[in-house]
């Protein structure tokens, strides 16, 4: 039986719907009282990181980008503008700095008691989860069409 190469798109956003994904099973993990994984644990000290590097971006202009101003910009808040410039452009409801910077506060506070679930905010869990969810749905409208032969 010959191989057939099938032609997939690069897809970007894997990675952050990886992690994303992860943390939503680990926000649900530890919302029943159970630790999570170290795997886990990761995913969510990661993806709290990308909120609040989301959270940054949406303060610089593409005046910034393209103008004298992007040496003074990291290279990860630039790549944060593109990524949530493409988020936007996706959903026509854009995620507020505020929600933004909120998810990456709740997920780092999630992160630091996720060895005693039991002493997690439900209301923290709720509010990061639904966070992860909206993040996760916009990506998914972004991922390539698989072609088949």
């Amino acid at each position: 039986m010959p191989i057939m190469p099938l032609k997939r798109p690069f897809d970007r956003y894997a990675s952050l719907a990886w992690t994303t994904s992860v943390s939503i099973l680990a926000l649900e993990k530890i919302g029943r009282g159970k630790a999570p994984r170290e795997e886990e644990k990761k995913a969510l000290q990661k993806l709290a990181a990308e909120f609040q590097l989301l959270s940054e971006s949406t303060k610089i202009t593409v005046d910034q980008i393209s103008g004298e101003e992007s040496r003074n910009l990291t290279p990860e808040l630039v790549e944060g503008f593109f990524t949530l410039t493409e988020i936007e452009e996706a959903s026509s409801n854009p995620i507020p700095e505020a929600q933004l910077r909120q998810a990456g506060i709740d997920l780092q506070a999630v992160r630091h008691s996720a060895d005693s679930p039991k002493d997690v905010d439900p209301t923290v869990i709720s509010r990061a989860q639904e966070a992860c969810m909206q993040l996760l749905s916009r990506i998914d409208m972004l991922r390539p069409e698989i072609v088949t032969p």
